[in-house]
């Protein structure tokens, strides 16, 4: 599907990805993607061990199946835009970016790396 996201939001989402990139997320394209597949093994891990409470929890999810030796990938899938449904970059953006942060604390912490 073709969105035509304005330039504040493109330029979010760069700067989102860079550090999720930075925090371990390499070869992620899109983590704040809502469509997410799971073994029942996998789900049964993490799920209990998150913590993030915000939009920042997927990141969370997905550093913490990396660390713990979950085989993470992407693949396309077809959706439908949905007006109103989107985060708004000043009002949760920087509480996402903190989020991130901490999450890799925790699973730092957690997981000994």
């Amino acid at each position: 599907m073709v969105v035509r996201a304005r330039a504040h939001r493109k330029a979010a989402g760069r700067v989102f990805n860079r550090l999720a990139t930075w925090l371990g997320l390499a070869g992620l394209e899109d983590t704040q993607c809502g469509f997410k597949a799971f073994t029942a093994a996998a789900a049964n891990d993490l799920f209990p061990r998150l913590a993030t409470k915000g939009f920042g929890f997927d990141v969370e999810l997905l550093l913490r199946a990396r660390a713990r030796g979950w085989r993470v990938s992407e693949v396309a899938v077809n959706w439908a835009d949905q007006q109103g449904s989107k985060v708004g970059v000043l009002k949760d953006g920087p509480a996402m970016l903190w989020q991130m942060v901490m999450a890799r604390r925790r699973i730092a912490r957690d997981e000994g790396l």
